[in-house]
């Protein structure tokens, strides 16, 4: 027998052998007439399309399998890849039975179909090869339920789930009990447990009517929006900074308490889904309408050294893009960036065509570097305004007790006036200097103030340049010729948190621009003579983080004139002040924008900016004093000489301003009443407070349109700088097209995701809130509803769904409702050895599915079974423990915001999770660990990983540990330890141990309390130094520590982290 027949006849026998494999039950599924968009359509995809698909660029041999025009054309070599009706003529049929040799198909290696596989396609061919739609991309079906109730029904959607149990022999189980469902439901629906003495008092008066009205109390509840905007939240990619290398700040709070509140208020779907991508668009948008359209910013901003703009730009909208067609179509569209898309029917013109609506936002490439990048609104927050209703009552207060003082002193305050009066006490400015450089000579010069007060430093200074000794305005000064400065070294050191005062007289000889003195290279503070205005500046980067600030008057050159500066450490530019000649000048603010530090690392510079300064005074300079705080008006009328307080005690005290009494009021007090200058340091810190607060606008990234509209072009190979024909705004070709009258804007878009017809967004939202209540979609691939997503496992009962869902005005608490009151998710979760062979991934839905806690809700549960949960609402978001220093690798402190972690103070640590700062290149470790989103993309369908560290985290991180003390804490007032042991048990887990747990859990608590020693356990009580009382203990300290090891234990407990 030669080699071929040899060949033959081993193919023969495998093919027999492997044919014989096909058992009876396949043989009868083949032969039945077969579905194409449920078996061969994504038996195509997977195997046929990357290489004979929707993507012409990828097409090999120029054959098409995807439609049926090119899977039946004749190719040049007369054959037909399909012959409708005759498996046996088509090539397809021939090249994939083959086992080996060049027309193999897939080609060797390449994922071959099984014989089965070849069989349903041989079926489909002798059937006529039927082509027909993607089964997602045809319109929703109204399906009538069924009708027959297999199983004890709570709803339709039992129905439903009760035919295909039947059809494969499943039994679906007994309900849960009582306790187990309510704290199933509860968490499901708040992400928080119910209280022990809820539970008790639901499960001690139990019933199908207690049940519902349970449900509506926590579908009503406010706990409620902020669980679902979770998962929101991560399809968003809502964070608290922008991401890219630098990964400054941003406040983007705003969009996500709408977004609680919109769920909280249970907005319709479509309404929910319009305001988001399009709020500005509609008629008279209202404030929060265009905060919802913050949706389309949460994308990061780049503004890296060497980031292109117009690239950065790009990337943006192609995120917009993409979120889009994910959250929404729940579709691979980002697959068409570059290409049509290999297996769904998506073009990348269709692709551009989405992406145009998202194109004319009008924001900028270079963009983020202060937080919030154009177009922003302002934002209303009422603990915003609350604040500033305080500090203003807080200064009436001061207020108040100033004039108190006033008037208790009144006899010696009249005592002083008759002293100056008669010239027996002069009136001096202040002198507690940080730095004084009288100028006088060009000698050395400087006092500086030590912890003791004032006193002469032994510093040299150094003198660049050359200087001139000449007549000053308080005795000698120095005269410099625009080439000369001096470097006093370091001295006059400020933050932008210190208040502090910097000044002299200034004599220039000219009007063009020039520094008086500074301590400013790279960051630092000026002074400077800007042709005639006085400018003050206080820099963290040049022209981008800063205060500039220069008088609204000129002032003439050739004349003496004495300049102050005042700024009070509110990184605010109306907390600076200027004064010349002893007056308060009116300012503009040509910047405003300071948001890091100013320390310098260059000295204090004379006649200069800094040491390396081009740009050099030329005049006189005299009398230069730093001082280390505000000073008040009437201080600096002092050192301006004009005597004016003593001109005040010439006017009679009925012709006095209140101005003027309320400077000698002052300046008494500060001379001459202790107590007064604690009281001036009250009202100066509220003060600052208080403009820091007005000054501060809270904003919010927004959509808002150009009005020269931006051109969109197909990008080849998805290119910024490969621009080819230009693509107009439009819907993908395979989708209903735009309602009637839609315009061709966001707004259209959003109107055509809503409407009846589109096949796509009720099924992908409705399969998403299921996924959100049984861990896992009606189809599993929940960004992915196209091709190569998975098929849905109860097609019938996700189309009843999403019809309800839209007849219902897209009621989403209803679906809910609907969802947790069927006995389907009122299962057991109890599963046997048979079940579990029969159905291990549970898709047909015979038990309910245990899964473990999402992250926030671990942390969260932990947090209120402890009683230490705060459930403030909204508002910027907090800093929760974390270990010291994750930020530091990443950080770049120096003109950057949310480069350092300062964990929050008070309750503030202990808020929801969903409040917990994000930041993107450094999200909250316990969350990772937990599985949570890192906010950088869309995702919408969280994996579950189980190692090793989420133990460590649980039993080690003090986010954890803190609850178990707590715990204790609360548990040590009880009269033994059993008692204690089963109170703890009971908040955290909602029952009673068995005598197994009692006795593990006791045996614990021995051997820890033997290991304690008293310091040891004061220090472990401590833990995040919160100072718990224990004054009520019926324990010792060591017993309590003990005690919290226990209670870490339960809260490690497998069942106090799963949705039983």
């Amino acid at each position: 027998m030669n080699a071929i027949a040899i060949f033959l006849a081993m193919h023969g026998l495998i093919q027999a052998a492997e044919t014989a494999q096909l058992n009876d039950a396949s043989r009868t599924e083949i032969l039945s007439k077969v579905d194409f968009a449920s078996r061969v359509l994504p038996l195509l995809s997977e195997h046929c399309f990357a290489c004979h698909g929707p993507d012409t660029s990828a097409r090999e041999s120029g054959l098409r399998l995807d439609t049926f025009r090119g899977a039946t054309a004749r190719a040049y070599s007369g054959r037909r890849a399909i012959v409708p009706g005759d498996a046996a003529a088509s090539e397809l049929i021939a090249r994939v039975s083959q086992h080996s040799g060049e027309q193999i198909m897939p080609p060797d290696g390449h994922n071959p179909l099984s014989v089965a596989q070849v069989q349903l396609l041989r079926a489909w061919i002798d059937d006529g090869a039927e082509y027909t739609s993607h089964w997602a991309f045809l319109p929703v079906r109204k399906v009538t339920p069924p009708t027959q109730p297999f199983f004890s029904s709570r709803n339709i959607i039992d129905l439903f789930v009760a035919q295909q149990l039947e059809s494969r022999g499943l039994t679906a189980n007994p309900p849960a009990d009582a306790r187990t469902l309510i704290r199933r439901v509860t968490l499901d629906l708040t992400g928080l447990p119910p209280s022990a003495s809820e539970l008790q008092a639901l499960c001690d008066n139990w019933s199908e009517e207690s049940y519902l009205d349970y449900v509506d109390r926590l579908l009503a509840s406010p706990r409620y929006g902020e669980h679902m905007a979770t998962s929101w939240l991560d399809a968003a990619r809502y964070a608290d900074t922008n991401g890219y290398q630098h990964d400054n700040g941003r406040k983007m709070w705003a969009w996500r308490d709408w977004v609680v509140n919109a769920m909280n208020r249970n907005m319709p779907f479509d309404q929910f889904v319009v305001e988001q991508l399009a709020g500005d668009l509609l008629p008279e948008p209202t404030e929060e309408q265009v905060i919802a359209t913050g949706f389309n910013r949460n994308h990061g901003l780049n503004f890296e050294g060497g980031s292109i703009a117009a690239e950065s730009l790009t990337e943006y909208v192609v995120d917009r893009t993409n979120v889009f067609g994910t959250t929404f179509l729940g579709l691979t569209v980002g697959c068409s960036q570059c290409h049509d898309h290999k297996y769904d029917p998506l073009t990348q013109v269709d692709y551009y065509g989405l992406l145009a609506y998202f194109n004319n936002n009008d924001d900028e490439g270079f963009a983020g570097t202060e937080g919030n990048a154009k177009p922003t609104v302002d934002v209303q927050w009422p603990a915003h305004d609350q604040l500033i209703a305080q500090l203003e009552e807080q200064l009436k207060q001061l207020a108040s007790q100033t004039s108190e003082l006033v008037n208790s002193h009144r006899r010696e305050l009249n005592a002083w006036e008759n002293r100056v009066l008669a010239g027996d006490e002069p009136i001096e400015p202040p002198g507690d200097m940080l730095v004084y450089l009288p100028l006088d000579g060009t000698e050395s010069s400087i006092v500086s103030a030590g912890p003791e007060g004032i006193k002469a430093a032994a510093q040299n200074w150094r003198i660049d340049g050359s200087l001139t000794k000449c007549e000053g305005k308080v005795g000698s000064a120095l005269h410099f010729d625009g080439s000369t400065l001096i470097d006093c070294g370091d001295i006059g050191q400020f933050d932008s948190e210190d208040a502090f005062s910097y000044g002299a007289w200034v004599y220039a000889d000219g009007a063009q621009g020039t520094p008086i003195l500074g301590r400013a290279k790279f960051h630092g503070y000026d002074l400077q003579f800007d042709n005639g205005h006085f400018l003050a500046e206080f820099v963290n980067r040049w022209d981008i983080n800063a205060i500039f600030v220069r008088t609204e008057e000129q002032f003439a050159a050739e004349q003496w004139h004495h300049v102050v500066v005042t700024y009070d450490g509110t990184s605010k530019a109306a907390g600076v002040r200027v004064f010349v000649d002893g007056v308060e000048r009116k300012t503009e603010t040509l910047k405003d924008d300071l948001t890091g530090s100013i320390a310098s690392e260059s000295p204090l510079v004379i006649g200069g900016r800094n040491e390396q300064s081009p740009g050099r005074f030329r005049g006189r300079i005299d009398d230069v004093r730093l001082y280390p705080r505000a000073l008040a008006p009437v201080e600096i009328a002092q050192l301006a000489n004009v005597a004016q307080l003593r001109d005040y005690l010439d006017i009679s005290l009925e012709s006095r301003s209140e101005t003027q009494q309320q400077q000698l009021h002052e300046y008494f007090l500060q001379r001459h009443v202790p107590e007064f200058q604690h009281l001036f340091d009250q009202q100066a810190a509220v003060k600052r407070q208080l403009y820091s607060a007005r000054d501060q606008r809270m904003t919010t990234m927004v959509m808002r349109e150009r009005v020269d509209p931006r051109r969109t072009y197909r990008l080849t190979s998805g290119r910024y700088d490969l621009p080819a024909e230009e693509v107009l705004a439009h819907v993908p070709l395979f989708l209903p097209p735009l309602p009637a009258g839609a315009p061709a804007n966001r707004l259209g878009l959003a109107q055509w995701l809503v409407s009846d017809n589109h096949p796509l967004t009720s099924r992908v939202a409705v399969n998403r809130y299921w996924q959100h209540f049984f861990g896992r979609g009606i189809v599993t691939t929940a960004d992915d509803f196209g091709l190569q997503g998975a098929q849905p496992s109860h097609p019938q009962l996700l189309d009843w769904l999403a019809g309800e869902f839209m007849d219902s005005g897209w009621n989403v608490k209803s679906l809910h409702r609907l969802i947790v009151t069927s006995a389907t998710y009122r299962q057991s979760s109890s599963v046997s050895r048979e079940m579990l062979e029969q159905d291990p991934e549970n898709m047909w839905l015979a038990r309910f599915n245990r899964r473990r806690m999402p992250a926030e809700t671990l942390r969260d549960a932990a947090l209120a079974c402890a009683g230490l949960l705060n459930l403030q609402p909204g508002g910027p978001g907090v800093m929760p423990f974390q270990p010291a220093g994750l930020w530091e690798e990443l950080s770049f402190l120096s003109g950057h915001t949310s480069q350092k972690y300062v964990v929050s103070e008070g309750g503030d640590a202990l808020r929801r999770s969903l409040y917990t700062f994000r930041k993107r290149s450094c999200p909250p470790p316990n969350m990772q660990i937990f599985d949570a989103s890192e906010r950088a993309v869309c995702l919408v369908q969280r994996t579950t990983t189980n190692t090793p560290l989420q133990t460590l985290v649980l039993l080690n991180d003090p986010v954890f540990v803190q609850p178990a003390v707590a715990l204790a804490l609360n548990a040590s007032m009880e009269s033994d330890v059993l008692a204690s042991i089963n109170q703890m048990f009971e908040r955290v887990l909602g029952r009673r141990p068995s005598p197994v747990e009692q006795e593990a859990l006791e045996e614990l608590f021995r051997q820890t309390r033997e290991s304690f020693e008293h310091a040891n356990a004061a220090v472990f009580l401590n833990v995040l130094e919160t100072q718990f009382d224990r004054s009520a203990a019926a324990m010792s300290i060591e017993s309590i520590a003990a005690l919290a090891t226990v209670g870490q234990v339960i809260l490690a407990m497998d069942e106090a982290i799963t949705i039983n």
